[in-house]
């Protein structure tokens, strides 16, 4: 293999990295957006149990706008967890293709 052939293939291997961090980034956000607006659904329904059904409902209703609160509560440390955990499962494969790229000096 000559350095031109090397060359193409790290590049290729990073661009892929690149892409797969990309992928992991949207998934993070939307599971954290889903998270999110799933928890201020619930909150804002226990809420409407709490005006409407004061009475009634009252300790159920406080059960749900809890939940609501815990899943808005969680929505970010989740995000940032898996974030961590799949950039650190892809930081050592940037490294070696950034480290072969720097001896090849295609970088």
């Amino acid at each position: 293999m000559n350095i031109d052939e090397i060359t193409t293939e790290l590049t290729e291997k990073r661009q892929q990295l690149d892409k797969m961090e990309t992928q992991v980034r949207k998934m993070s956000k939307a599971m954290a957006i889903v998270l999110t607006l799933g928890g201020a659904l619930i909150l804002g329904l226990g809420i409407g149990c709490l005006v409407v059904w004061h009475d009634f409902m009252l300790t159920q209703a406080i059960i749900i706008c809890v939940v609501g609160a815990v899943l808005l509560g969680v929505a970010y440390p989740i995000y940032a967890m898996v974030m961590k955990r799949t950039l650190s499962q892809i930081e050592p494969l940037r490294k070696q293709i950034d480290d072969q790229m720097e001896k090849y000096g295609c970088k």
